[in-house]
Protein backbone atom coordinates (compact mmCIF):
# COMPACT_ATOMS: atom_id res chain seq x y z
CA UNK A 1 0.00 0.00 0.00
CA UNK A 2 1.46 3.52 -0.81
CA UNK A 3 0.74 5.89 2.11
CA UNK A 4 2.21 9.39 0.06
CA UNK A 5 1.40 10.46 -3.39
CA UNK A 6 2.81 13.67 -4.86
CA UNK A 7 0.67 15.62 -6.73
CA UNK A 8 0.28 15.65 -10.89
CA UNK A 9 1.92 19.30 -11.76
CA UNK A 10 0.16 20.22 -15.64
CA UNK A 11 2.48 21.68 -18.24
CA UNK A 12 1.26 25.17 -17.65
CA UNK A 13 2.16 25.15 -14.04
CA UNK A 14 5.87 24.11 -15.16
CA UNK A 15 5.99 26.75 -17.79
CA UNK A 16 4.67 29.66 -15.56
CA UNK A 17 7.85 28.50 -13.17
CA UNK A 18 10.33 28.94 -16.02
CA UNK A 19 8.58 32.21 -17.12
CA UNK A 20 9.24 33.19 -13.42
CA UNK A 21 12.25 32.27 -13.38
CA UNK A 22 13.40 33.52 -16.43
CA UNK A 23 12.00 37.07 -15.24
CA UNK A 24 14.10 36.80 -12.34
CA UNK A 25 17.15 36.58 -14.03
CA UNK A 26 16.35 39.19 -16.19
CA UNK A 27 15.66 41.54 -12.90
CA UNK A 28 18.87 40.38 -11.54
CA UNK A 29 21.02 41.55 -14.79
CA UNK A 30 18.51 44.59 -15.08
CA UNK A 31 19.90 45.32 -11.59
CA UNK A 32 23.73 44.43 -12.01
CA UNK A 33 24.07 46.85 -14.91
CA UNK A 34 22.08 49.68 -14.76
CA UNK A 35 22.99 53.76 -13.52
CA UNK A 36 21.81 55.07 -10.27
CA UNK A 37 18.98 55.85 -9.24
CA UNK A 38 17.39 52.94 -11.07
CA UNK A 39 19.39 50.43 -10.18
CA UNK A 40 17.91 50.72 -6.10
CA UNK A 41 14.19 50.48 -7.72
CA UNK A 42 15.49 47.64 -9.98
CA UNK A 43 16.99 46.01 -6.63
CA UNK A 44 14.36 46.83 -4.72
CA UNK A 45 12.08 44.88 -7.10
CA UNK A 46 14.12 41.93 -7.51
CA UNK A 47 14.34 41.26 -3.76
CA UNK A 48 10.35 41.65 -3.62
CA UNK A 49 9.75 39.01 -6.19
CA UNK A 50 12.50 36.65 -5.25
CA UNK A 51 11.37 36.67 -1.14
CA UNK A 52 7.72 36.00 -3.39
CA UNK A 53 9.18 33.23 -5.13
CA UNK A 54 11.03 31.50 -2.30
CA UNK A 55 7.82 32.22 0.16
CA UNK A 56 5.07 30.78 -1.40
CA UNK A 57 5.68 29.67 -5.37
CA UNK A 58 8.29 27.37 -4.70
CA UNK A 59 7.35 25.43 -1.46
CA UNK A 60 3.96 25.28 -3.21
CA UNK A 61 6.23 23.59 -6.29
CA UNK A 62 8.11 21.02 -4.31
CA UNK A 63 5.90 20.40 -1.32
CA UNK A 64 2.65 19.47 -2.61
CA UNK A 65 1.27 15.86 -1.73
CA UNK A 66 -0.94 13.76 0.29
CA UNK A 67 0.09 11.40 3.03
CA UNK A 68 -2.56 8.47 4.05
CA UNK A 69 -1.91 8.70 7.96
CA UNK A 70 -3.23 5.90 10.35
CA UNK A 71 -6.62 7.67 11.23
CA UNK A 72 -6.55 10.36 8.29
CA UNK A 73 -5.44 11.99 5.06
CA UNK A 74 -3.03 14.87 5.51
CA UNK A 75 -2.94 17.16 2.53
CA UNK A 76 0.48 18.76 2.36
CA UNK A 77 1.07 22.15 -0.22
CA UNK A 78 3.59 24.76 0.73
CA UNK A 79 4.94 25.23 4.60
CA UNK A 80 3.56 23.74 7.10
CA UNK A 81 1.87 20.77 8.63
CA UNK A 82 -1.03 20.82 6.09
CA UNK A 83 -4.55 19.86 6.62
CA UNK A 84 -6.26 16.79 8.17
CA UNK A 85 -8.93 15.07 7.09
CA UNK A 86 -10.24 12.12 9.49
CA UNK A 87 -11.29 9.27 7.09
CA UNK A 88 -14.16 9.15 9.30
CA UNK A 89 -15.12 12.84 8.05
CA UNK A 90 -14.80 12.29 4.46
CA UNK A 91 -18.09 11.87 2.50
CA UNK A 92 -16.86 11.30 -1.58
CA UNK A 93 -13.86 11.44 -3.74
CA UNK A 94 -14.58 12.29 -7.38
CA UNK A 95 -13.17 13.46 -10.45
CA UNK A 96 -13.19 17.27 -11.23
CA UNK A 97 -12.24 18.91 -14.18
CA UNK A 98 -12.77 22.59 -13.45
CA UNK A 99 -11.62 25.24 -10.79
CA UNK A 100 -12.67 25.47 -7.31
CA UNK A 101 -12.14 27.51 -4.31
CA UNK A 102 -10.50 25.62 -2.05
CA UNK A 103 -7.01 23.85 -3.78
CA UNK A 104 -4.18 21.99 -3.52
CA UNK A 105 -3.68 21.02 -6.84
CA UNK A 106 -1.44 22.27 -9.41
CA UNK A 107 -3.08 20.28 -12.36
CA UNK A 108 -6.71 20.75 -13.63
CA UNK A 109 -7.43 17.16 -13.48
CA UNK A 110 -8.38 17.17 -10.19
CA UNK A 111 -10.18 15.27 -7.18
CA UNK A 112 -12.72 16.83 -5.42
CA UNK A 113 -13.20 15.72 -1.14
CA UNK A 114 -15.85 16.45 0.77
CA UNK A 115 -15.54 16.32 4.00
CA UNK A 116 -17.73 17.20 7.12
CA UNK A 117 -16.25 20.15 9.28
CA UNK A 118 -17.98 21.36 12.46
CA UNK A 119 -21.50 20.33 10.94
CA UNK A 120 -20.91 21.69 7.64
CA UNK A 121 -19.90 20.05 4.44
CA UNK A 122 -16.54 21.03 3.00
CA UNK A 123 -14.39 20.92 -0.38
CA UNK A 124 -11.00 20.48 -0.88
CA UNK A 125 -9.62 19.63 -4.79
CA UNK A 126 -6.25 17.63 -4.79
CA UNK A 127 -4.48 16.26 -8.03
CA UNK A 128 -2.78 13.46 -7.32
CA UNK A 129 -0.58 11.71 -10.01
CA UNK A 130 -1.93 8.28 -9.70
CA UNK A 131 -5.31 9.36 -9.30
CA UNK A 132 -7.21 6.31 -9.67
CA UNK A 133 -4.58 4.38 -7.39
CA UNK A 134 -5.35 7.32 -5.03
CA UNK A 135 -9.39 6.87 -5.18
CA UNK A 136 -8.51 2.98 -4.64
CA UNK A 137 -6.18 3.34 -1.69
CA UNK A 138 -8.68 6.11 0.11
CA UNK A 139 -11.63 3.60 -0.05
CA UNK A 140 -9.90 0.99 1.52
CA UNK A 141 -9.18 3.51 3.95
CA UNK A 142 -12.15 4.54 4.41
CA UNK A 143 -13.93 0.90 4.89
CA UNK A 144 -11.29 0.12 6.90
CA UNK A 145 -12.05 2.69 9.34
CA UNK A 146 -15.52 2.70 9.09
CA UNK A 147 -15.31 -1.16 10.60
CA UNK A 148 -14.34 -0.47 13.78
Amino acid sequence: MQNKFKSKIDWWFHLAMAFFILFMAAVFVATSYTEPPTDSVCALTFVVLLVFFLALLLPSYLFTYYVFEDNGLRIRSGWGHGRFIPYCDIISCEPQRDRSQDSAALSMDKLTITYRRKNTNRTISISPKEKYAFMGELDVRRKGKSDH
